[in-house]
């Protein structure tokens, strides 16, 4: 079944429906997603907080797309296939902020989620969305532990979300496809992994790929000198 994508027709993009309009063209066309994002970001005049957050969202979604779609899929009565590309990237979307971006507030991505309906031109779509996230975000608990189950959702630094119930595989009877949805990771790598490495680490793996690449600054001598570039960050409060 084809469907057309819609375009946005909001007065201006804020972080949620740029990071929605990003994911989409890189849908579209093959190219880099830093690419697209770059190009959006270059023209959007939004505050530097809201880059952030786009940039946190077109990312994150991008990294987490099985996880999100193990997450969402026993919530729709419909294939994937036969949901508008639009719609599930905007579920997507807010999966992704409900159950993954522990500092935004549930009520928050929800609301704000639901409006790209609106600002991409399909209001009819806005039940769809609110009742698919308020279902997931009812499944999501405030608890937190340190071990594996299909109720207990990877989210960072070897911290496990609990759910209400078991939405991913159970690592004891399906450790491959545990690894595989609950990181967002290709089948064959964790095969590969599991036969080089014990558990633990296929897990501390998992947890690396699924988050954001680390940031690195590198001091040039010849510009200035270690303890001047030190004394600058601190300065800039980073």
């Amino acid at each position: 079944m084809k469907h057309s994508t819609p375009r946005f027709s909001g007065p201006a993009h804020n972080a949620r429906s740029l990071a929605l309009e990003v994911l989409l063209e890189g849908r579209r066309r093959e190219a880099f997603i830093q690419e697209i994002l770059d190009h959006h970001l270059s023209k959007a005049p939004l505050s530097p907080p809201d880059r952030r957050l786009c940039t946190q969202l077109a990312y994150g979604v991008l990294r987490r797309r099985s996880t999100l779609d193990a997450l969402l899929r026993p919530l729709v009565s419909r294939p994937p296939h036969q949901v508008e590309p639009w719609l599930w990237e905007a579920l997507r979307l807010g999966a992704f902020q409900l159950a993954l971006l522990t500092h935004i507030p549930p009520h928050a991505a929800l609301h704000e989620t639901v409006e790209l309906a609106a600002a991409y031109r399909r209001p009819g779509a806005k039940g769809f969305l609110n009742g698919i996230l308020r279902s997931l975000a009812k499944r999501l608990t405030e608890d937190w532990v340190e071990t594996p189950a299909g109720d207990a959702l990877p989210v960072e630094h070897g911290r496990y979300r609990r759910l209400t119930e078991a939405l991913l595989p159970d690592p004891a009877m399906l450790p491959v496809e545990y690894l595989a949805k609950g990181f967002a990771l290709p089948p064959w790598l964790v095969e590969r992994w599991q036969g080089r490495f014990p558990w633990e680490e296929c897990l501390r793996l998992g947890f690396w790929f699924a988050g954001p690449a680390p940031l690195w600054l590198r001091c040039n001598p010849l510009r200035i000198s270690r303890a001047a570039f030190l004394e600058a960050l601190a300065q800039a409060g980073i």
